[in-house]
């Protein structure tokens, strides 16, 4: 039996593709905050997407709901979710090799981040984010039209999924991880 043409992976059609080979070592301690994964968790038959972003440290959730999987779109509302953020807490992003990330560049010129993305087909490499996607998953399940989706009822889910303890935590929730490190750089930055 004949081999086809090797099979055509999408991250090379992503311009400026930055590899996760090429990522700071300091991102996989997971020893600061502001290092994101971001991906995108698509509704029944493309009729709505979500837009979902975690911080790898505490696991704070962000999330923005759009009617289209479309580049310019999805960078819009990944902007949208982090730019309310202090800059120092949005350093890296890493995403999957989806083509709704070719705007990645834009991205990281208005979050003034660094993005890279995961080897092709190795989804543990943005484990944060695969994990978190499930329990989105468990309001939001497979076969879930987003179409009426809003993005109040949306919101809802990020808080409480913000507000659920982690065993990865201490047993401590996201917010309370995040808030912690907020008083902790207020009182360094008085200082």
């Amino acid at each position: 039996m004949l081999a086809g043409p090797p099979k055509r992976w999408r991250g090379a059609c992503i311009p400026n593709r930055v590899g996760i080979e090429h990522r700071p070592e300091v991102v996989e301690e997971r020893s600061r905050y502001g290092d994101w994964e971001g991906d995108l968790i698509v509704g029944a038959n493309q009729e709505g997407f979500i837009a979902t972003l975690v911080d790898r440290t505490s696991r704070l959730l962000r999330a923005k709901k759009a009617d289209s999987k479309q580049a310019d779109a999805i960078a819009t509302e990944i902007i949208d979710a982090l730019q309310d953020m202090p800059i120092s807490w949005v350093k890296t992003i890493t995403f999957d090799n989806g083509t709704e990330f070719v705007r990645h560049a834009g991205i990281a010129q208005a979050l003034a981040a660094d993005i890279y993305f995961a080897v092709p087909y190795a989804s543990y490499q943005r484990g944060t984010t695969e994990n978190t996607n499930g329990l989105v998953r468990r309001y939001l399940p497979k076969g879930t039209r987003f179409k009426n989706l809003t993005q109040q009822q949306l919101d809802q889910i990020v808080e409480e999924l913000n507000n659920r303890p982690r065993k990865c935590l201490a047993y401590r929730t996201p917010n309370e991880v995040f808030q912690e490190q907020r008083r902790k750089c207020r009182v360094a930055f008085r200082s």
